[in-house]
């Protein structure tokens, strides 16, 4: 029997992956503008975090086997699909580009972060980017699902516990730097073990614990965005402060659910519009993903763009347009492709919401982060 989606769960991951594109591309530009730098640790402080915190959010409890092997299919296959379709772009678009350093940084999962890596010298790997997320995503519910199972000795264990895999992951990338992202996905515990007891102690349902969280989180953002801390770095796992980021990437997640919840109250055909980009984030992060493939080499091309007179209040701008219709709109052509919409679990979007008739039909489907 299909379950019921959770209406502002889809439109936090709306928000989420667009804060993903948002970060990636004022990134490439903080260096040049305050304000994509604002911009970029504005999102970083909540983006990546909030995608595990509503995937612990949606758990029903430790995955057992069956589950386990239907997360790994999730991620994986996307993980393949658009690691070969990276490799494609970057053979297209990198002279001299060497397949096997590709090949070594896939396996690996190596992101943007390198140094430290084993078995080969960082230099001779070819970074896959944001994929990283996939592999952590599912390593990161298999060590939560670990720390749930502990609950049963005590609840505050599981908290205590995934809070300290946070702080493991978020100081040891600089010092060794793990294959398959497991030090992201240490990192991703703590998140997905906050999502997951959120929901079961309905402590969102607590309008002073809500509060406290929402300040927390505002709290975090301000001091983000004015400087007084350093960027999460999340991709990199090197926290440069782990208990300050691991607590107010919390707080800064919990604030953006109740924008979502905001959300539900715009117009029907624009609610259902940003849901349907909820529920179809894994599709768009991964086009995303390949539009990125090339890495430094597109962020040198962009900034070239902005010094040749363009300026960076143009380049900036267009370039995060084109990449979001890209993303996006490739995400909606996978409908056409009965394998690749499989690969990426393509979700249709409420029909009776985009009419606007009024009419009244349940969201089925999985549950997000499923």
């Amino acid at each position: 029997m299909a379950t019921k989606r959770i209406p502002w769960i889809d439109l936090a991951k709306a928000i989420a992956i667009v804060a993903i594109i948002v970060g990636h591309f004022t990134a490439f530009f903080a260096s040049a503008s305050p304000a994509a730098d604002a911009a970029f640790r504005l999102m970083d402080s909540f983006h990546v975090p909030l995608f595990f915190l509503l995937s612990g959010y949606c758990l029903k409890g430790p995955l057992d086997r069956a589950r386990a092997a239907k997360l790994a299919k999730r991620c994986l296959l996307p993980y393949a699909f658009c690691g070969a379709a990276c490799l494609v772009a970057c053979a297209l678009l990198i002279n001299g580009i060497r397949i096997e350093q590709h090949l070594f940084g896939l396996f690996y999962g190596a992101g943007a972060y390198r140094d430290h890596i084993l078995f080969a010298d960082a230099a001779d790997v070819q970074a896959i980017g944001v994929l990283w997320f996939l592999p952590s995503l599912l390593f990161g519910q298999l060590f939560a699902s670990l720390c749930l199972r502990a609950g049963k000795l005590g609840p505050g264990l599981p908290l205590a516990l995934s809070f300290a895999l946070f702080l493991v992951g978020a100081t040891t990338a600089g010092l060794l730097f793990l294959p398959w992202d497991i030090q992201q996905a240490l990192c991703a515990a703590w998140f997905i073990c906050c999502g997951y007891l959120l929901k079961r102690y309905e402590v969102l349902r607590r309008p002073w614990a809500r509060r406290a969280l929402q300040m927390a989180g505002a709290l975090y953002m301000a001091a983000l965005v004015g400087g007084v801390l350093e960027e999460p770095m999340y991709c990199n796992s090197t926290y440069h402060q782990p208990v300050l980021d691991g607590l107010g990437c919390v707080g800064a997640a919990c604030l953006v659910t109740s924008l979502a919840k905001g959300l539900e109250r715009l117009p029907q055909r624009a609610e259902a519009t940003l849901s349907w980009v909820g529920r179809n984030t894994l599709a768009i992060f991964c086009f995303h993903a390949i539009t990125l493939a090339t890495g430094d080499h597109l962020k040198w091309w962009l900034l070239d763009l902005a010094s040749s007179g363009l300026g960076v209040a143009v380049v900036l701008p267009v370039s995060l347009g084109v990449d979001l219709a890209l993303s996006i709109g490739l995400a909606w052509a996978v409908r056409f492709v009965p394998g690749v919409r499989t690969v990426f679990g393509y979700r249709p979007p409420d029909q009776a919401a985009l009419r606007g008739d009024g009419s009244v039909t349940p969201r089925a489907g999985r549950q997000p982060g499923r």
